[in-house]
C-alpha cells in the first residue's frame, strides 16, 4: 500500500523560476543561500524544512517546467523586492522517504513512480522534494520526502 496524506495549506517565501531538470542544481545552489538569508531582515520565522515544488515535470531532462523553491513561514511580514509569498491549497500526496545523497533521487523518484502508476491513481502534474534533514549534496544522511500530487481518492 502507498502512503497517503493531504499537506495542510502552506505560507511560503519563495522563487519560482521555469527550467529544466539538468538546470535545477545550479539554480538552487544560486538561491537558497539568498532565500535563507532573507527571513531575518524580513521578520519571517521559518516553521519547516526547504521545499522544492515541481509543476509539469515529466522526468525528461530537456522539459521545461516550473520549479517553486520554498520555505515555510509562519505568516507574511514586510515585501521582499528579490522572493515573493505564496501560499498553497492542501496537497494531495502519495509520499515516500528517500534516504541518500541527491545523486541518487532520479532513481528514487523513477522507482516511485512505476510504483505509484502500478496503483492507478489519479496524478495532478505536481510533486514536491521536502528536505526533511539536508547535511550536502553527497551525503548518504540526507532525508528527503518525495511527494507525488493525487486527485481526490484519499
Amino acid at each position: 500500500m502507498i502512503a497517503q496524506k493531504i499537506v495542510p495549506s502552506t505560507v511560503y517565501l519563495a522563487s519560482k523560476k521555469r527550467l529544466t531538470l539538468a538546470e535545477v542544481p545550479v539554480y538552487a545552489d544560486v538561491i537558497i543561500p539568498h532565500l535563507m538569508q532573507a527571513c531575518a531582515p524580513l521578520g519571517l520565522v521559518i516553521t519547516g524544512p526547504l521545499e522544492f515544488l515541481y509543476d509539469g515535470s515529466d522526468g525528461v531532462p530537456e522539459t521545461l517546467f516550473d520549479l517553486t523553491i520554498a520555505l515555510p513561514i509562519q505568516a507574511m511580514k514586510a515585501v521582499s523586492s528579490q522572493f515573493e509569498y505564496l501560499t498553497t491549497p492542501p496537497f494531495q500526496c502519495v509520499y515516500v522517504e528517500y534516504s541518500g545523497s541527491v545523486y541518487g533521487i532520479g532513481a528514487a523518484w523513477h522507482d516511485f513512480f512505476a510504483t505509484v502508476l502500478k496503483a492507478d491513481l489519479i496524478l495532478t502534474g505536481q510533486c514536491r522534494e521536502v528536505y526533511q534533514h539536508w547535511v550536502g549534496h553527497g551525503s548518504a544522511d540526507n532525508i528527503t520526502e518525495l511527494q507525488i500530487g493525487i486527485a481526490d481518492s484519499v
